[in-house]
């Protein structure tokens, strides 16, 4: 709690002032997350605050809020164990937690990325397994090249699982599964590809859903475009949307990798099992809606 001290001045302004060591982006995701309140109510930081006004600001870690996109790329690699939730570690794969708003891959214009870190911190890993930048939960890399291709195999044929927790708009009912056709685009010409998903209704609310959903077949952004072309976009979708007026009011992605299996194979002696736990602030939207 803070109590508003001094003459009439804007929200931003007073954090600003009295933190004096928060960078001016994180300042406005806090209002931007509703994680501060005047006198009881979310505020942004234009609102006007007077002499005895009392701040409130909702618990939150810095893992939460996604500090790691804007830290700088640092020579020590500790600073960024802070940040990351290691699941599971062995010789042959490491499973994270993944937080929202970090790039799996490097790319230009981005700050760090996944990868990157967990070089830093394990050695070397090998991308298998991919999330997009704003999807939350478990992800995984390889640690030894060799068995690069068997992964990939698996995912291929569907023995290596994955589920995924979804906030859809809309609202339907029951369990199903979907197919989806959509077409990747070549350098020589474009392939046709099929989708298949099985989906499980876990929550109805006023206006969403929140489902339970196993990935049959893998590819990148299929689920996301595969519901949006079914009427129900993923809540904060702004890439595959089918009401702007809906989203732009939902300035999150609410997609979360909630765990996978990697099997018994000729490789691998025992079944991994993994999973993630959601999030502060998807838990934070989610009881918002009730």
């Amino acid at each position: 709690f803070s109590r508003v001290m001094g003459g009439k001045q804007r929200a931003y302004n007073y954090i600003y002032n009295i933190s004096r060591r928060m960078r001016a982006n994180f300042i406005h995701r806090l209002f931007q997350l509703m994680l501060i309140s005047k006198n009881g109510s979310a505020i942004t930081c234009e609102c006007v605050l007077l002499v005895n006004n009392v701040l409130k600001f909702l618990a939150f870690t810095v893992t939460s809020l996604n500090y790691v996109e804007y830290l700088p790329k640092s020579s020590d690699s500790n600073i960024y164990k802070v940040f990351l939730n290691t699941l599971y570690i062995d010789k042959m794969f490491v499973f994270i937690n993944k937080p929202y708003g970090l790039s799996t891959q490097p790319g230009e214009g981005l700050n760090i990325s996944l990868v990157e870190i967990l070089n830093r911190l394990y050695g070397p890993v090998y991308t298998v397994h991919r999330l997009d930048k704003h999807t939350t939960g478990c992800i995984f890399f390889v640690r030894l090249k060799s068995i690069t291709k068997c992964i990939n195999k698996l995912f291929f044929t569907g023995n290596l699982k994955k589920r995924y927790y979804a906030v859809v708009n809309n609202v339907f009912y029951g369990s199903f599964y979907f197919s989806y056709n959509y077409t990747i685009k070549g350098n020589i010409k474009d392939k046709l590809c099929i989708s298949l998903h099985e989906v499980v209704v876990v929550h109805n609310y006023d206006n969403f859903t929140l489902l339970l959903i196993t990935l049959v077949t893998g590819r990148k952004h299929q689920l996301r475009s595969g519901l949006s072309f079914f009427g129900h976009s993923i809540y904060g979708d702004f890439k595959y949307v089918n009401n702007v007026e809906t989203s732009d009011k939902q300035y999150r992605l609410l997609l979360h990798s909630k765990d996978i299996c990697i099997p018994v194979s000729n490789f691998i002696l025992k079944e991994i099992n993994v999973a993630a736990k959601l999030d502060y602030i998807f838990c934070y939207i989610l009881f918002s809606m009730l």
